[in-house]
């Protein structure tokens, strides 16, 4: 439970530091005194994910108060993006966040070059042309997955002290969501 606390907070922190980095840099780079800020949720915030990016939008609220508006869509199917991000666009959103896989949202970024799109993760980012107004943000993910591999092999080890499996019997998987860039790169 103490190890879902950490990572839970780590990313909020991760999160919160993207939003308020990217913040100040549009803000100061214009000379702006307001931002209309963008949030596309692939689930609500009952889901852990999507609450912890909540988190991160509240906190952005309570730190810049009046000087940003933030608008959300929730419940977003990757195949679904089009409108709500075309929605949010026309509401004048400077940079809109989403915490979804889709491959839509690199494809219409160039049509909107005044806006920033950052999206939590993509597939595959190898070969791929990026637009300069689309980013991808990401936890350091890796340093947790270290952890869980040391105590995987850790438990193969005592179970096969233990006689519970023999040495041949012993295999060790990963599992993963998506096939996401921090997901093929370890």
């Amino acid at each position: 439970m103490k190890r879902v606390y950490i990572t839970t907070v780590l990313t909020c922190l991760v999160i919160l530091a993207a939003f308020i980095g990217l913040f100040r840099i549009l803000n100061l780079s214009a000379g702006r005194d307001h931002l209309t800020i963008g949030f596309i949720y692939d689930n609500d915030e009952s889901t852990p994910y999507t609450y912890n990016f909540s988190l991160a939008k509240d906190a952005l609220e309570k730190e810049f108060g009046e000087r940003v508006d933030i608008l959300t869509c929730s419940n977003v199917l990757d195949e679904e993006m089009e409108e709500p991000l075309r929605d949010l666009a026309g509401k004048g959103c400077d940079i809109i966040f989403f915490n979804g896989y889709s491959e839509l949202v690199m494809k219409l970024a160039p049509e909107y070059p005044n806006i920033e799109f950052c999206q939590a993760s993509y597939m595959d980012m190898s070969g791929v042309t990026v637009p300069e107004n689309y980013h991808t943000f990401k936890g350091e993910a890796y340093q947790g997955r270290y952890v869980s591999g040391i105590a995987a092999g850790m438990k193969i080890k005592q179970m096969i002290a233990e006689g519970t499996i023999t040495a041949d019997q012993a295999k060790v998987g990963f599992v993963a969501a998506f096939p996401t860039s921090e997901v093929i790169s370890g």
